[in-house]
C-alpha cells in the first residue's frame, strides 16, 4: 500500500462520522466494508481499525470483507451485487470510494 492509497482510505474514513452526524438514522443496519485487498495487508489492518471505531460510534456492527483479485473488479462486483440487509461501503485504489444503502 503506497502513501496515496493510505491517504485516500484515511480521508474517506474521516468523513464518515461527519456524514453520520448529518443523518441521525445512518446506518440503520449492519455495515459491510468491502476491500479489494487481501487479508492481513496494511489496508486490511487499517480498515479493521476504522471498522472497530465506527462500530462503536454508530452502534451498529461494521464487517470488513476482503475481495481481492481482478484489479478491484471482484470487489466491485460484490459491491454492486449486494442485495441483502446491509449498508455497503467499498474502498478501492485511488479515489474509488462509494456507499450503497440497500433497501
Amino acid at each position: 500500500m503506497n502513501r496515496r492509497e493510505f491517504t485516500t482510505l484515511l480521508g474517506g474514513a474521516a468523513a464518515w462520522p461527519l456524514a453520520a452526524r448529518a443523518q441521525q438514522t445512518f446506518p440503520t443496519r449492519t455495515v459491510r466494508f468491502i476491500l479489494p485487498f487481501g487479508a492481513a495487508s496494511a489496508s486490511d489492518a487499517t480498515a479493521r481499525l476504522f471498522a472497530e471505531r465506527l462500530s462503536v460510534r454508530w452502534g451498529k456492527p461494521v464487517v470488513v470483507e476482503n475481495r481481492p483479485g481482478g484489479d478491484g473488479v471482484v470487489s466491485l462486483d460484490a459491491f454492486v451485487g449486494a442485495h441483502d440487509d446491509h449498508t455497503v461501503v467499498r474502498a478501492g485504489r485511488y479515489l474509488q470510494c462509494a456507499s450503497l444503502p440497500t433497501r
